[in-house]
């Protein structure tokens, strides 16, 4: 609902993101933020709801909370984890 908010309120022409969109675009964010040593799990407490009532959305959040305690994960796993959830 609030990704359509400017579309709808303001006429912003732009096209609404998926939220694979969006997660793709955190990711360089991930990966400057984890390079600078900040452990994955802080930031990816986050977005955890990022597929809240999608299919997969539990699988997605268990995924997510296991490479958040794992050393060797990176940023492109969150791309691996959210394979399991369906594009919207």
């Amino acid at each position: 609902l609030l990704s359509t908010a400017d579309q709808r309120f303001f006429g912003d022409p732009q096209q609404t993101r998926t939220r694979h969109q969006v997660l793709e675009e955190f990711l360089p964010f991930v990966t400057r933020e984890t390079r600078d040593g900040v452990p994955l799990g802080h930031i990816t407490r986050h977005i955890l709801g990022l597929f809240s009532g999608q299919p997969g959305a539990r699988t997605w959040r268990r995924r997510i909370s296991e490479l958040s305690q794992r050393k060797d994960a990176s940023p492109t796993s969150l791309i691996e984890a959210a394979a399991d959830v369906a594009e919207a």
